[in-house]
């Protein structure tokens, strides 16, 4: 009778084993979850940095433009009224053209950033269904190597029945 204890006694910590190993697989799934969400915001937060940096650039460039058009303005056209009304007209027409580039800009940045944001979604989802559709294959057994040594770890409720042999190699009868 006591190696029936025994192997009961191994049996339930053969138990014990896969329920910690399948707690710290979901917490290492969790993890990874967490930090590919982590990892999305960030690119998302990236995006936009860049997006603003651009806009900002792009503001300045107008404004070197304007400045430098003026310039040019002034010299070619001695009369003060011919200048001041060119000045008013490139005035309207930069703060016209300008605010229709910048905002077509800000279009296709936030529109790409869209882009961007579903494609990675998309794929977390299909890095989830090749998680879900590996724990199919794989009956739920876990493969650990820790420093102890390499171990298996058996789904809940199943237990091990060992001394088989297939293919001339030992094995062990999941049931």
């Amino acid at each position: 009778m006591q190696p029936t204890g025994g192997l009961a006694n191994l049996a339930e910590r053969m138990k014990e084993k896969a329920e910690q190993e399948r707690q710290q697989m979901e917490s290492i799934v969790s993890d990874e979850l967490t930090n590919l969400r982590r990892n999305l915001s960030d690119a998302a937060r990236n995006a936009l940095s860049t997006i603003k940096a651009d806009m900002e650039r792009e503001a300045r460039n107008a404004r070197e433009t304007f400045k430098s058009q003026s310039k040019v303005l002034s010299l070619s056209f001695g009369q003060r009224w011919l200048m001041a009304s060119l000045i008013a007209l490139a005035a309207i027409f930069g703060v016209t053209m300008g605010g229709w580039g910048l905002t077509k800009l800000v279009e296709r940045k936030a529109l790409n950033l869209h882009r961007e944001i579903s494609q990675l979604q998309q794929e977390q989802a299909q890095l989830e269904t090749t998680v879900k559709q590996l724990q199919v294959q794989t009956w739920g057994l876990v493969l650990v190597e820790k420093p102890e040594g390499r171990f298996i770890i058996l789904p809940p409720k199943a237990f091990p029945k060992p001394g088989w042999t297939l293919d001339g190699r030992q094995a062990v009868k999941v049931e």
